[in-house]
């Protein structure tokens, strides 16, 4: 009888419990993992924020003003990603800091800056313990967003064209092995290596050049078909570049990191125009901004006459600063 009782009682805890997190939680799965990651990195999340309002004073920012651009935010947030704003509320309950401040730290970079999260990375040879080329990348996209890693066959394409995000290009004779991460249902992808160790990933850089929008190729075409075209990282380049020239680059600047076991290319497009560098024993991390200057190794055959024609530089330079032009 007792432990009749027991198994009641048992019971009883455990249907409380249930109508607690069902009733209390909406029975939301954003919220729920928002609350489980606050239990589980409290004290991280304290001090993170920690340091964040020391820098916020350290730079003068107002965080009573900073919160109201937040909020504006948060509007664009519930219209496209709502499921962020209900993570954002899980932890917060979690951690018993106000969602005020949580809110504000998962969208300052929006306030402080036009640029996302990517962020590459390159090491070479003697700057490496095994003398090896290793390539990364750290995608700005959420925990809900859909990615699919394929794995492309060599091919000697039938088809004389084929269609990438924007544009209809002409197909060549032969396309090489390659594996790579994309976003579910685009052509292109976002990072890859090919059969002959040939690596590509790409950040977004701000220009202010004119760009071809809807008329060129998005940047994840751009991996593919160097992928596909390339048996080394300075073929790459070639492709990338007479791609550029033709169609130019879609949407923002971009920064393509290109490497192969024997150099790493970084190279720069924007509009109709780029420069590369090439690199040998570095290391080297790239976020979303031009990393060039007046250093380039290679660069379109129109750059210097374009910048003049602008306006952006004078008459008679030999070469420009492609991080500040």
């Amino acid at each position: 009888m007792l432990k009749k009782k027991l198994l009641i009682f048992l019971f009883l805890i455990s249907f409380t419990t249930f109508l607690f997190i069902t009733i209390g939680f909406g029975d939301n799965y954003s919220f729920l993992n928002g609350y489980r990651h606050g239990l589980e990195y409290k004290l991280n999340i304290i001090k993170s924020l920690d340091n964040f309002h020391t820098g916020l004073k350290a730079h003068g920012y107002n965080p009573d003003k900073l919160i109201k651009i937040a909020k504006e935010i948060e509007k664009k947030y519930l219209e496209i990603i709502p499921e962020k704003v209900e993570w954002m509320k899980g932890v917060s309950k979690a951690t018993d800091i106000p969602y005020n401040e949580i809110l504000l730290f998962n969208c300052f970079d929006k306030l402080a800056s036009p640029t996302s999260e990517c962020t590459s990375f390159l090491a070479h040879g003697k700057a490496t313990k095994n003398g090896v080329t290793l390539i990364a990348k750290n995608r700005d996209l959420g925990a809900d967003s859909f990615n699919a890693v394929e794995l492309i066959p060599h091919r000697f394409p039938t088809e004389k064209n084929y269609r990438a995000a924007y544009i209809t290009i002409p197909q060549v004779k032969e396309t090489y092995k390659f594996i790579g991460v994309k976003s579910v249902g685009r052509w292109g992808f976002g990072q890859g290596m090919n059969e002959f160790q040939v690596s590509i990933v790409d950040n977004d850089g701000a220009s202010m050049d004119e760009l071809a929008y809807l008329k060129g190729l998005h940047d994840n075409d751009y991996i593919r078909l160097a992928l596909e075209r390339a048996k080394t990282a300075r073929e790459a380049v070639d492709v990338i570049a007479r791609l550029t020239e033709k169609y130019g680059q879609a949407w923002n600047g971009i920064i393509f990191t290109i490497g192969d076991p024997n150099e790493v290319w970084v190279m720069e497009v924007a509009g109709y125009r780029w420069v590369a560098k090439r690199y040998k024993n570095t290391i080297m991390a790239i976020a979303n901004q031009f990393q060039i200057t007046d250093d380039y190794d290679l660069s379109s055959p129109d750059l210097i006459s374009y910048a003049i024609k602008q306006g952006w530089v004078p008459d008679g330079t030999k070469k420009i600063n492609f991080r500040i032009v």
